[in-house]
């Protein structure tokens, strides 16, 4: 396979991706109808297009009302918000047993 082969096809798993992703969060959105809703974790972190691609098809399927207002961030601990997470599980565990 050439490299211009390579490209196009990683770019069109790159597409499906995001249209997977795209539509899960839009389909949270509509089903939750959250204020806000952060995105976070290494894969996002790390493939802003990804994000950016998966955020405009969000926007497509997500109905009206959900839509409104709706305000799409970034975790503010980036790639870490795991960790810290699973800390604060952990810690919190400790403090009730």
């Amino acid at each position: 396979m050439g490299l211009v082969q390579t490209r196009h096809t990683v770019s069109a798993i790159w597409r499906e991706c995001a249209q997977y992703l795209g539509v899960a969060l839009a389909n949270t959105c509509t089903a939750l109808n959250p204020e806000v809703l952060v995105l976070g974790g290494g894969v996002l972190h790390n493939a802003p297009t990804l994000r950016a691609m998966a955020v405009e098809v969000c926007g497509r399927w997500v109905n009206p009302p959900a839509r409104a207002g709706l305000k799409i961030v970034d975790a503010a601990l980036g790639d870490h918000a795991g960790v810290v997470g699973a800390a604060l599980l952990a810690r919190r565990g400790q403090a009730a047993g």
